[in-house]
């Protein structure tokens, strides 16, 4: 019997210092190993308000036809972001997930050695992607929660191939200013692929930052949306990156076919035209920030300004031991030991009721643990 270490022998030298990603609890995790029954998760930053009508009704219009491939240029996709976003359909590169496409960008320029420089704290999965494709990972502190663009560019080396800037940065929620970024672009080398990740972009309250218009002026831009966040299809995977079609051309070579399915694109075409459901969503965040901020006032406990549909909340305890107990009472968030940040614990942006059930939840918990 092969035992673990000849097993790990097999495995290629950077795998074994990558980490497994860890996500938010799934509902029905909870349900079956505490036996509870009403749940509410606020982990993943999912949409509160479900998914858009619009693309519900063409997934289920079109669900009968799932025994045939999907189109792997997304051809009618394309067409509706091309007359959204008035860029050309070889602008656009479509993927099961925005981090699918980060995957697909390390896997198409990352030579063995070459690194990828981010900030710290900020998505977790960027130490590992970079890993995995046999290149280094390279970070700079956050400056007061924010990205330190200058900093950043300071840090820039011969051996940096990509750059990632997190905008709303996950998990602070906090933006960069726009002059610091475009003073950031025209500084850096043009030799490196910089990414714009923009997951959360549609919750930036009065939005001053036109990156779509950056596209035009650099060729070696990559920005990065999701459909997972404003209009609720997390749970079909599938993201876009918008940049020059010179950039496109390069990673649809590394992109294995049918990588996304029918009723993902459906779903998201119908999605883009669903301005209701989106501006219904902001509101629904927007309103419940509000309401978050001053109900943390009133109990006194810190927290990062954000312009995200999630909140980092600083109590100052062991964020595992309250994870844990807010389980208990049936209510998932995200321990801040999981994204580098103990002590703190990231909360999704729900529904009023489900704030209020909430931070019931945790007034009880922080009063047993005092």
């Amino acid at each position: 019997m092969i035992n673990l270490i000849t097993m790990e022998k097999l495995a290629r030298s950077y795998i074994m210092e990558c980490s497994p990603y860890i996500s938010g609890k799934p509902i029905e995790e909870v349900r079956r190993k505490l036996g509870l029954k009403d749940i509410i998760k606020l982990a993943s930053n999912e949409n509160p308000l479900g998914t858009s009508p619009k693309a519900l009704r063409a997934i289920r219009k079109y669900l009968k036809n799932i025994n045939l491939y999907p189109d792997d240029f997304c051809f009618n996709l394309r067409e509706t972001m091309s007359k959204k976003y008035k860029l050309r359909h070889e602008n656009f590169i479509i993927g099961n997930g925005s981090m699918q496409l980060l995957e697909l960008i390390c896997k198409t320029f990352i030579n063995e050695g070459e690194e990828l420089l981010s900030a710290f704290p900020s998505f977790r999965v960027f130490d590992g992607l970079i890993k995995s494709a046999g290149g280094k990972f390279r970070s700079v502190f956050l400056k007061d929660h924010h990205f330190d663009l200058a900093k950043i560019l300071q840090n820039i080396s011969s051996k940096t191939k990509i750059v990632i800037i997190c905008n709303p940065n996950n998990p602070t929620g906090t933006v960069v200013k726009p002059e610091e970024l475009y003073d950031f672009l025209e500084k850096a080398p043009k030799n490196l692929i910089i990414i714009l990740d923009e997951a959360y972009v549609d919750f930036i309250e009065n939005n001053t930052l036109d990156s779509l218009a950056l596209i035009k002026k650099y060729d070696h831009l990559i920005i990065l949306r999701s459909f997972s966040k404003i209009y609720g299809l997390a749970g079909l995977r599938i993201g876009i990156g918008i940049t020059s079609p010179k950039l496109t051309n390069l990673i649809e070579r590394a992109r294995m076919p049918f990588t996304v399915n029918y009723l993902a694109q459906l779903a998201a075409q119908a999605a883009l035209g669903d301005e209701e459901f989106k501006v219904k969503t902001q509101k629904t965040v927007w309103e419940g920030k509000k309401f978050l901020y001053a109900e943390l006032n009133k109990r006194k406990l810190e927290y990062i300004p954000t312009q995200s549909n999630f909140i980092a909340i600083n109590l100052k305890k062991n964020d595992l031991t309250v994870f844990q107990e807010l389980l208990k009472e049936g209510v998932i968030i995200l321990a801040g030991t999981h994204m580098f940040m103990p002590g703190y614990i990231r909360v999704t942006i729900g529904t009023r009721e489900q704030l209020e059930r909430f931070l019931q939840a945790l007034d009880k918990v922080l009063s047993n643990l005092k």
